[in-house]
């Protein structure tokens, strides 16, 4: 019996293992949006950050903009440039020193709210934190340009970084005589489709300030308390009764928006533009921030994740496709693992629960098409096979008179071609340039389905 149990032990920590080696981490994005703003002089989530992870070289930091508030960070010669440069410091000190990448990308508030001189706010910005010359510390994109910035976090995932707000910005952004290489928004849609197709057997991550889905105030839901105490907007002590006259600002928001919502024509057309070319990837996560919530919202297999409660809150209700939402601050994590399961958690330093979690789920798992092709043999081909270029060009006597040799003796001399040899290195993009002759050399008739077997996930 003593035997039996050992076996039994041994068999049990092998199945173990062998779960854990398939599991293994790959990488881990850590969603931090709209952390511009210190609670009492601290940061409360980030505090929780460090807490709960060992920021290693498997892990990303993604400060998802407006990344100090109100007006983003001055003029150094400003009053109140020592105030949000801290704000600004505390987050990157939070990364610093750590084997983790930190990326951080703007909102409308680093753009000073989309003001005229909101162009010269995110330079500062943006240069300071590369003046800083921290090897794991970035600002993308950088010098106000639109992007998109392209990041290999492994060879199986992508993170793509885009400025959404020089989209919406309206006056001052750098355009046709700048240095960015994308000048218009007909540009930066035709940079994103390229970059798309470039890792499209990857898993990539979508990182813009704005999102493509939210069931919060720039989607046009209000509380009941906005509509009888809208000054609670401006000053949330302001509890000052205004029924009936308090319904005209969040009505209107709600109906046509500001340009920050996503009633606007703007922001309608940046939806259309870019959303519409992430449903063509055959997997992609969309990250952001703007709203002050943590929202969680499938459509159609697409995934988008709103993650900007990093130092403020705001109202969110349910829509159809909400699997998750939450008022209170915090952020999300993405644990994704080799074998290609995704885990989406969410974190509060409100939360009472073991390891202040608020929520977890399992996303659809990424199946790297790139594997599946890495494992293809070339099943049932010969070594190498015997044809002839053009037999057309075969002729008679008569038409050889008539029309002359032409070539003929080249085209129609037969050739051997090596098949292993040809294919080295590339066999799958080779196999489906010969794949047809190799069968129509070799006598089979229908080779369609056995081509794309064998060519596995290129024909798509």
């Amino acid at each position: 019996m003593n035997r039996i149990y050992t076996w039994l032990v041994l068999l049990l920590l092998i199945s173990t293992a062998s779960v854990s080696a398939q599991d293994t981490l790959a990488h881990r994005i850590i969603l931090v949006g709209d952390a511009g703003k210190q609670i009492n002089g601290r940061h409360p989530e980030l505090e929780l950050m460090k807490s709960l992870f060992k920021l290693d070289a498997r892990t990303t930091v993604l400060f998802l903009g407006d990344n100090v508030y109100q007006h983003g960070l001055p003029d150094s010669t400003a009053s109140n440039y020592p105030e949000k440069k801290k704000i600004l410091d505390d987050q990157i000190n939070s990364v610093k020193g750590t084997e983790a990448q930190a990326w951080f990308m703007p909102g409308n508030h680093d753009w000073n709210k989309g003001k005229r001189n909101g162009f010269a706010q995110i330079l500062h910005q943006a240069r300071y934190v590369e003046s800083l010359q921290i090897p794991n510390i970035h600002f993308a994109p950088p010098e106000g340009c639109p992007g998109p910035v392209e990041v290999k976090l492994t060879d199986e995932i992508t993170m793509l970084i885009i400025d959404s707000q020089w989209w919406f910005q309206q006056e001052g952004r750098p355009g046709e005589t700048s240095d960015c290489e994308c000048k218009t928004n007909d540009e930066l849609t035709l940079a994103i489709k390229d970059a798309l197709y470039r890792n499209r057997n990857k898993l990539v991550i979508f990182a813009a300030h704005h999102p493509f889905r939210t069931h919060g105030e720039h989607g046009g839901y209000f509380t009941i308390k906005q509509h009888i105490f809208p000054l609670t907007e401006v000053n949330e002590n302001l509890y000052i009764p205004l029924p009936v006259i308090g319904s005209i600002y969040p009505l209107s928001r709600s109906w046509f928006g500001n340009i920050q919502d996503m009633p606007h024509p703007v922001y309608k057309k940046y939806i259309q533009s870019l959303d519409t070319l992430l449903n063509k990837h055959p997997y992609s996560i969309r990250v952001s921030g703007h709203e002050h919530t943590l929202q969680y919202m499938t459509e159609n297999g697409q995934q988008h994740i709103v993650s900007g409660a990093g130092s403020k809150q705001s109202q969110v209700k349910y829509g159809k496709d909400t699997r998750y939402a939450n008022e209170g601050t915090g952020f999300g994590v993405l644990d994704i693992s080799t074998n290609g399961s995704i885990t989406l958690t969410f974190y509060s330093s409100l939360s009472k629960e073991a390891n202040h979690v608020l929520y977890q789920t399992s996303l659809p798992a990424f199946k790297s098409p790139g594997l599946e092709e890495k494992a293809i043999a070339i099943p049932n081909l010969p070594d190498s096979f015997t044809t002839i270029t053009a037999p057309y060009y075969k002729a008679n006597s008569f038409k050889r008179w008539l029309l002359g040799d032409n070539y003929r003796k080249e085209w129609t001399t037969p050739i051997q071609t090596n098949i292993r040899e040809r294919c080295s290195g590339r066999r799958h993009f080779c196999l489906l340039s010969i794949c047809g002759i190799v069968y129509s050399a070799t006598g089979h008739s229908s080779k369609s389905a056995t081509c794309q077997s064998q060519t596995g996930m290129v024909t798509r």
